[in-house]
């Protein structure tokens, strides 16, 4: 009877938590076993419940040269740390889309991770073993954030560093393309983990997730790899983050978070990308609107553009499908139902009847009853294809280490002001109106659009570093 309080108290305390905090609307407690008879070739066969059992493959998802970066104020500090512990604990069912980390602590399954789209599992906190040596795990639904980021991103901004990604084409037809990802996480979200290694294994199990979205493509096999990973502090979000009021600006942040990446020598990795705990707002249809969920520029794999941002509810998973969403928006892909871009040869968009945004697919808003989610359409498979026929061999394989990490600290003015800020500097009793200006023009003369000004803009000469048509840079007044 005793027992059976405890138990209760338990159950009540987390409905409490759960109708407080709006994030989880249901929950049932499991006691994941294994079962032995099914366990064969390194698949472990876990029966969470009557309904669920998975049958978990390990996946390989950290670089064995994983980079640990640790910032200190101003400054940062990197090192490669060992990983496998983490590496060995992760594993994914593709049947019920289900990423992990599992372990086992003293002959007792320990879970976390994600099952299905909305599912998720943890080790039921404050709870022993049952009498059978079996712990309790809380296995409940989070709601995903939805990756919208329908916003206009000036193509021009793609163009950065693509001669310097193709100094060596991609010679051979590859099926096989591993994609570095390094991620930066900011002080909000980094708070949830105290140690860094659950971080790291929150990360694994995150680009785990993002893989399973990826197998159904079809004639080549895509595979993110997390290199390294960033605690941001107060100070250095300040240099790229930029504000508004209490969400974070997307169009801005984005442009900013590449010059951090680049002068802290982290753009060698294949896509930098940034988790914010914080709601990302973002220009739609003409306003301000807190509905973005992330944000990244198309083709910019490889290059300066490799950086791409989304939001995340730490401890929730919550981010998964906008990881997804920005690293095919990095590879190529545009939205279900747009056009081709012109500045990637041979792509051809994502108009095809098969294609149309109401099917439901990961490029695009529609869920249509979450058939086509965890798939990306024909032909957002087909602009990946053309896209890494176009880049290097470095940029499909895996080159990162801590030793291409080369901090530079020669910069210009402007590669530390926004345009929106430089706006608000020349008329400070001005308000700077919607939407902003994201770069000079090809004479680097950047024009300012202040509320009031019946959409007359007020040219200025740009500052040496601010960035200019085609990708390039303002120095003395010239675009080069």
């Amino acid at each position: 009877m005793k027992a059976q309080r405890g138990q209760a108290a338990i159950n009540l305390l987390l409905l409490t938590a759960t109708l407080a905090s709006g994030q989880m609307y249901s929950h049932s407690i499991v006691y994941p076993t294994i079962l032995e008879s099914r366990s064969i070739n390194g698949t472990k066969a876990i029966k969470l419940n009557d309904d669920i059992t998975l049958n978990l493959v390990p996946t390989d998802v950290i670089s064995s040269t994983f980079v640990l970066s640790t910032a200190t104020k101003l400054n940062l500090e990197h090192k490669e740390i060992d990983t496998t512990n983490i590496g060995q604990s992760i594993y994914h069912d593709e049947i019920f889309m289900a990423a992990v980390s599992m372990q086992d602590v003293g002959g007792t399954i320990e879970m976390t991770g994600i099952v299905g789209e909305r599912l998720r599992i943890e080790p039921l906190p404050f709870s022993g073993r049952t009498s059978s040596g079996v712990r309790p795990h809380h296995l409940f639904y989070a709601r995903n954030i939805l990756a919208r980021d329908d916003v206009i991103v000036p193509r021009s901004v793609n163009n950065t560093s693509r001669s310097d990604r193709r100094k060596k084409p991609f010679q051979r037809f590859s099926n096989f393309a591993v994609v570095e990802v390094y991620v930066l996480i900011d002080v909000l979200f980094s708070a949830h983990f105290p140690k860094d290694a659950d971080a790291i294994n929150y990360l694994a199990v995150t680009i785990a997730a993002v893989n399973l979205r990826y197998r159904s493509v079809k004639r080549i096999e895509i595979k993110f790899r997390l290199v390294g990973m960033l605690r941001l502090s107060s100070e250095l979000e300040e240099e790229f983050v930029t504000k508004y009021g209490t969400y974070i600006d997307g169009q801005p942040t984005l442009l900013r978070l590449q010059m951090f990446c680049y002068r802290s020598g982290l753009d060698k990795a294949d896509v930098r990308y940034f988790i914010t705990g914080r709601d990302i707002t973002g220009v739609y249809r003409g306003r301000m609107n807190a509905i973005m969920g992330g944000f990244a520029y198309v083709g910019g794999l490889c290059s300066l553009d490799g950086v791409a941002i989304g939001e995340d509810t730490p401890g929730l998973y919550a981010g998964v499908d906008i990881m997804a969403h920005e690293l095919a928006h990095s590879m190529g892909c545009v939205h279900d139902g747009e056009g081709a871009r012109t500045e990637i040869p041979g792509h051809k968009g994502s108009t095809a009847p098969e294609c149309a945004a109401y099917r439901g697919y990961l490029m695009s808003y529609s869920r249509n009853g979450g058939k086509n989610h965890h798939k990306l359409s024909p032909c957002c498979e087909e602009q990946i294809k053309i896209f890494l026929r176009l880049v290097a061999d470095e940029c499909v394989e895996e080159t990162f280490n801590v030793t291409q990490i080369i901090t530079r600290r020669l910069f210009l003015p402007g590669h530390w002001i926004t345009p929106q800020r430089y706006c608000k500097l020349k008329q400070p009793s001005l308000k700077i109106a919607s939407p902003y200006t994201l770069m000079a023009n090809s004479k680097c003369k950047l024009q300012c659009l202040y509320a009031g000004s019946y959409n007359r803009p007020v040219e200025y000469e740009a500052l040496d570093g601010m960035r200019c048509e085609g990708g390039r840079w303002c120095e003395k007044g010239v675009c080069i």
